[in-house]
């Protein structure tokens, strides 16, 4: 197995999602024009933003279409994941999940 991972059955199952991180959300598919502040405007609407990362090219620190984000709940997390997935901003539904660790 690789570096990290236990033998046996675990192999090609996703990592467990830790405990700290269950307020934590992967969103896929966003618009490349979409700035930091257009992702932030869009999830503030849900609650308040603990913390959020918009994921840029470190070359040309343009959007690579994905971001993280945390917020204060396991409530207003699911509330972000049900209400988000697989809205189409233009360029395809975005994929909005709990982000494993």
């Amino acid at each position: 197995p690789p570096p990290g991972m236990p033998p046996g059955p675990m192999m090609g199952m996703p990592p467990p999602i830790a405990l700290d991180n269950l307020n934590k959300i992967y969103i896929a598919n966003l618009p490349i024009n979409f700035d930091e502040d257009n992702v932030k405007e869009l999830l503030s609407v849900f609650g308040n933003l603990k913390n959020f990362s918009l994921v840029k090219d470190p070359a040309t620190n343009e959007s690579k279409g994905y971001a993280f984000c945390e917020f204060d709940s396991a409530e207003i997390t699911d509330l972000v994941i049900t209400g988000l997935s697989d809205t189409d901003l233009g360029e395809g539904k975005l994929e909005v999940m709990r982000a494993a660790s």
